[in-house]
């Protein structure tokens, strides 16, 4: 009888001893799996950030390659914010060169990854590259997502410009931006500091409004209208900054001698078309030099060409 209970004993000891290894064969392969998993993301993660690079990659006529785009992180003296714009610096840097920057403002939504990716035929980045080794593209944040160009927007781009400034002798300094950064570079042509406001001979406008507050009232999108309170603290009946940030009313304050490109497109509703040619009316006005280039369709991302007869009108 006592052999049968050690024999009981034994078979209960190794049963569970089964149970715990299964146990553990089924959690040490729930780690792997893991893993597993985790490695296959983390390589899709390290392809996406490869074909980024190579997507940033500024390609000239003759197939040369300047350096790859540089991440510049930085901490806003506004307030403390970090945040980090992307940087194409010139190619072939010989001595007493002089530069032109090139600083792009991305639409509502975007990022800074905007012009080395839009338009899809062929770069906004491929085109500055494609204008000569002086050129010098910077693609900023300006407070992100939704800034709409508000003070603390401007107060980061012109930390971004100085510190640039203070690495190159720029000669010529031209604003692009499309949608929201069409908006953005006709207010800090305006609005910048003198020290770089002299410096700004161009303005590259594709798809953006003077007038902020006029742009609120008479949008087809909910969202710009979301976007313009949450960034001018309410709305325009409620807030100065729509007029204090709109180049409408302080034209008087933009160097004489900018050239502005108005991309307009045609049936535009987002950022409507009559806005788009209000502003440069405005501009004519006051005598600046203006050329008004009309795109066809709605609210969008034009052709690479309607982006180089743009650009170099301005330069």
């Amino acid at each position: 009888m006592a052999k049968v209970q050690v024999k009981q004993r034994t078979l209960v000891i190794a049963l569970i001893v089964s149970l715990l290894l299964n146990a553990l064969a089924i959690v040490g392969l729930f780690f792997l799996l893991h893993a597993h998993r985790r490695i296959k993301g983390l390589n899709a993660e390290n392809q996406a950030l490869k074909q980024s690079v190579i997507s940033a990659k500024a390609t000239t006529p003759n197939g040369e390659q300047p350096d790859l785009i540089q991440r510049r992180d930085f901490v806003s003296h506004l307030d403390s914010k970090p945040d980090a714009y992307l940087l194409v610096p010139p190619r072939a840097v010989a001595p007493g060169d002089k530069f032109v920057l090139i600083v792009y403002f991305h639409c509502m939504g975007g990022d800074v990854n905007e012009p080395f990716m839009l338009p899809t035929s062929s770069s906004i980045a491929h085109l500055v590259a494609a204008e000569g080794r002086q050129y010098v593209l910077a693609s900023l944040s300006y407070r992100q997502k939704i800034s709409w160009c508000n003070e603390a927007a401007c107060a980061d781009a012109t930390q971004n410009i100085r510190e640039l400034m203070q690495a190159y002798p720029f000669e010529k300094i031209v604003l692009m931006g499309t949608s929201m950064g069409g908006s953005a570079v006709l207010t800090y042509s305006a609005l910048a500091p003198d020290d770089i406001k002299k410096l700004i001979s161009g303005v590259v406008s594709v798809e953006g409004a003077g007038d902020l507050g006029e742009l609120y009232r008479t949008t087809a999108s909910n969202d710009v209208r979301r976007a313009l309170t949450e960034s001018f603290g309410g709305v325009p009946e409620t807030s100065a900054l729509y007029s204090k940030q709109s180049i409408s009313a302080n034209i008087d304050k933009v160097n004489p001698t900018t050239k502005f490109a108005i991309v307009s497109a045609a049936n535009d509703t987002i950022v409507p078309t009559a806005l788009q040619k209000q502003v440069a009316k405005e501009l004519e006005t006051q005598h600046f030099s203006v050329k008004l280039i009309e795109a066809p369709g709605s609210h969008g991302v034009p052709s690479t060409k309607i982006y180089r007869e743009a650009l170099r009108f301005v330069l």
